[in-house]
This record gives C-alpha cells, structure tokens and sequence, in this order.
C-alpha cells in the first residue's frame, strides 16, 4: 500500500469560509454533482488527474445546491443510480461483494431495512418478506436527507434486480 496526497478544488460564493466549506461539501455529496476531478500526488511524486464521474452520470445536467432540490424530485435520478450499481453486482461474486460494502446497515424485523448509507444524503431500501415463503414481496427505495425525505416502490425488472441481490435478507426470516 502506498500514500497518496489527493486535492480537490473548487470556488465557491459565501459569506464566511464555513459556510463556503458547507457548500463544496454539499456539491461533493450531490448525486448529479460533475464535481469528481481530483489531483493526486503519487509516490514519485509526479501528479496525475483522476476522474471519478460514473459513466452513467449526466454531465449535461447542471449540479445544483442540494438545499435547492427536495428528496421528492432527487429521489429518481438516486435510485436510478443506486440500480446501475445493483445490476453491475448481478454480474458476479466479486461484484456481489462490492454491493455489500456498500451497505452500512439492515435491520431485521418483519420488514427489512437495508441502508446503503447514511448521513446527508441517507438512502437504502426496505423489504417486505413472506417469512414463509422466504421471498421478498415488496421493495421500497426511501431517500433522506437533513428533515426532507421521499420514497417509491421499486417494480418490475428493478424489482428482479433488488430480490436477486438483496433474497439474502428473505433468508433471514423467522
């Protein structure tokens, strides 16, 4: 393992330097946010820019302040995101173990609550599972952030793509 000095950059309108921190770390944290350049220094210490934009990420689309957008109308471009990582997981074990880091916490109760992650942005998805049956019958992709929250029901091959990676939590009922 080695140790990397990584820098990220950005000009922001504020009145003091918190409330300028607040913002870059709002636009870091945005979703839709083409703020994903970094500089870092490797250890000849020669620097070399990295992208990290996801390939399925609308540059076309200007980043806005989270505060400017409520969970409601984020809400569909989070899950969209969240199912291209789902459906990249069906792709194998090692894929597989990758969806699973990402997931910060399930609690177990006759509904499964999967959170993926927490925080400003917190989303995740909760499960209705036939205990019997041992499947999960509904799935409900929820998003929070700060007191603003939305949530939608996951259909169709989403549907299919969160029973297969998630029939896990259906093998836990009681």
């Amino acid at each position: 393992m080695a140790l990397y000095r990584v820098r990220w950059e950005i000009d922001m309108d504020a009145k003091t330097a918190r409330e300028a921190a607040k913002q870059a770390l709002a636009t870091q944290r945005d979703i839709r946010s083409i703020a994903t350049i970094f500089d870092v220094r490797q250890g000849d210490g020669k620097w070399r820019r990295v992208d990290l934009q996801p390939k399925h990420a609308s540059p076309e689309s200007p980043a806005q302040s989270q505060q400017d957008r409520s969970c409601a109308v984020r809400i569909t471009d989070r899950l969209e995101n969240r199912m291209e990582l789902i459906k990249e997981a069906c792709g194998g074990q090692e894929k597989r173990e990758e969806l699973l880091s990402l997931v910060f916490d399930c609690d177990r109760s006759w509904v499964y609550k999967v959170v993926l992650s927490t925080g400003g942005p917190a989303d995740g998805f909760r499960l209705f599972v036939n205990p019997k049956e041992r499947i999960i019958t509904r799935a409900f992709y929820w998003f929070r952030d700060g007191f603003d929250g939305a949530e939608v029901e996951v259909f169709g091959e989403d549907f299919e793509m969160v029973c297969g990676a998630f029939g896990w939590v259906a093998e836990m009922a009681d």
